[in-house]
């Protein structure tokens, strides 16, 4: 993935479409992520032996009830032969209508769900942390064991179990006896 051509192509669609930003950044991100779920589709899109209208004409397809400005990008991306930079392309743009708003997007990492008093009180720590208001999302994985990570931007507060784990390992590997 080629980070910088994913800005660009983002912040073109930012400079493009002219109202319902969110909207279509929520749009932009699910259909990514069901393109990436199903690897098929960015085989489909790369096919040399499918024309343009016939690439044109599956995502319309297949994005029908989207909005018409996610849609028309989305098959400009497929004709410029930047399917597989879809998911980057609809984070970045997420993260510039966030932007818009004075927010970022907080991915919150931890071993089994949370009850929504304990994801108030993390996200208003790591509000507090970062000096910005957070759209969150939580993601469970079982493999940190314990504890919890919170990704906002490029930062990363981790304090996790597993992480500690390998630390202490580390540093455990380190000693000579």
């Amino acid at each position: 993935m080629n980070a910088s051509v994913a800005q660009k192509y983002a912040q073109a669609l930012l400079s493009a479409v002219t109202d319902s930003h969110q909207m279509k950044a929520e749009q932009l991100v699910l259909i990514a992520q069901n393109f990436q779920d199903q690897p098929a589709v960015f085989r489909l899109l790369e096919d040399p032996r499918l024309s343009t209208q016939e690439k044109q004409t599956f995502i319309a397809q297949t994005c029908a009830g989207a909005d018409n400005d996610v849609i028309d990008f989305i098959q400009l991306i497929a004709k410029n032969q930047r399917g597989r930079e879809l998911p980057a392309i609809a984070e970045y743009f997420e993260a510039l209508v966030l932007a818009m708003q004075g927010k970022q997007k907080a991915v919150i990492t931890t071993a089994t769900a949370l009850d929504k008093e304990t994801l108030a009180i993390l996200i208003a720590a790591a509000e507090k942390r970062t000096m910005t208001k957070l759209v969150s999302k939580h993601v469970i994985d079982p493999s940190i064991i314990g504890g919890v990570k919170v990704s906002v931007g490029t930062q990363t507060f981790d304090d996790s179990f597993a992480t500690k784990l390998q630390k202490l390992q580390s540093d455990l590997q380190k000693l000579t006896i």
